[in-house]
C-alpha cells in the first residue's frame, strides 16, 4: 500500500506517523534504513495475535489511530485459514491476521474490527 510518512516520532525505535488511502495512524518502520518521511509502498503487519475483535455491519474500511501506538483496522474477511490467520481486505490490499481462535466464528465476506497495540510497516520497491 502506498503511504505518506507525516512524522518521524522517533528515529532510535522508528516511530512514524503515516498516512495511506485507507486512513492513518501511527506505527514501526521495519525498512533496513531509517524512517523518511514522504510517499513509501508497505505492506502491513500486526506482530501480535488479535486476541479482541468484532463483527460491524458498515461498510467501512480501514486504519484508525488510537491513543498510544494502538490502531484500530476494518477490513473485509477473504479468506480464513486452518490455522487462524485471517486475510482482510483493505481496499486494494490484504492484512493477514492472526485471531485467537475459537472465539467467535467468522464467516468469508463478514466485516470485521480489531484493535491492535501497533502496526509494523515493511517497505518494498515496486
Amino acid at each position: 500500500m502506498r503511504i505518506e510518512i507525516s512524522r518521524v516520532l522517533d528515529a532510535e525505535s522508528r516511530a512514524i506517523c503515516f498516512s495511506s488511502p485507507v486512513g492513518s495512524g501511527q506505527g514501526i518502520w521495519r525498512g533496513e534504513g531509517p524512517p523518511e518521511t514522504g510517499a513509501h509502498d508497505v505492506e502491513f503487519d500486526v506482530p501480535d495475535v488479535v486476541r479482541s475483535w468484532g463483527l460491524v455491519a458498515s461498510s467501512g474500511r480501514g486504519i484508525e489511530g488510537v491513543d498510544g501506538f494502538g490502531v484500530s483496522v476494518t477490513g473485509v474477511v477473504e479468506r480464513i485459514d486452518d490455522d487462524s490467520v485471517v486475510a482482510l481486505r483493505l481496499e486494494t490490499d490484504v492484512l493477514l491476521v492472526e485471531i485467537l481462535d475459537g472465539v467467535r466464528p467468522v464467516a468469508v465476506g463478514d466485516r470485521l474490527r480489531f484493535t491492535a497495540s501497533g502496526l509494523e510497516l515493511y517497505p518494498y520497491e515496486l
